[in-house]
């Protein structure tokens, strides 16, 4: 254990520990005790359940990844890209930006551009719901539903190589799991990063 400044801020001005502010005659005695891991003592317990867990998480992660992106070279995509042709293949009416950069956990600024050279390239199309016309959607057009067709079998192959020897009980739980994993990961980005941005409306029909 250690004890560690945490620092403090008063009307914009820093100050050090036993130091006066200028502009408040009191003096800053803010510390905390922080523990610290001895770079020499190995994780145990919970610690080392939740760092393999995370390694077996990379690794079957970077397998994937590598199998997605000879899939989508082979279209003329990036993996990002192919995910995203993905969720608009699966969503009906469409899906919004904003739906996009949760289910790729990323921010909506990073999907727009993305977006953008998907609709420039033709594969997908913006348009509004009959049931809610202040709402923009992307969808797949023709040339972008041909380009899924060509992917999918190829796509369910890798992601089935995956899972083989696994009991449906067992694809299920992990599923689940995952989901709830990436929604945690996602809610703790956004409390680092801040609000996400409002989607953008250019291209709306």
């Amino acid at each position: 254990m250690i004890q560690e400044w945490a620092g403090c801020r008063a009307g914009g001005l820093a100050c050090t520990p036993g130091q006066p502010r200028s502009s408040i005659s009191h003096y800053c005695l803010s510390w905390t005790t922080l523990p610290v891991m001895d770079d020499a003592s190995p994780a145990t317990g919970a610690t080392a359940d939740s760092l393999a867990l995370l390694e077996a998480l990379l690794r079957a992660s970077g397998s994937l990844r590598a199998r997605l992106a000879v899939l989508a070279s082979s279209v003329d995509l990036n993996v990002t890209e192919l995910l995203i042709i993905r969720q608009c293949a699966a969503a009906s009416p469409g899906i919004s930006q904003r739906e996009l950069a949760a289910a790729l956990s990323v921010s909506p600024a990073q999907i727009s551009s993305v977006v953008e050279r998907l609709r420039s390239r033709g594969l997908i199309e913006a348009r509004r719901p009959v049931e809610d016309r202040r709402r923009q959607v992307w969808r797949l057009t023709v040339p972008g539903r041909r380009t899924f067709g060509q992917v999918l079998p190829g796509l369910v192959k890798a992601t089935a190589g995956l899972f083989a020897g696994l009991p449906p009980t067992a694809i299920d739980l992990l599923g689940k799991s995952l989901r709830q994993l990436n929604s945690a990961a996602t809610a703790t980005n956004q409390l680092a990063i801040g609000r996400p941005d409002e989607e953008d409306m250019r291209g709306a029909a």
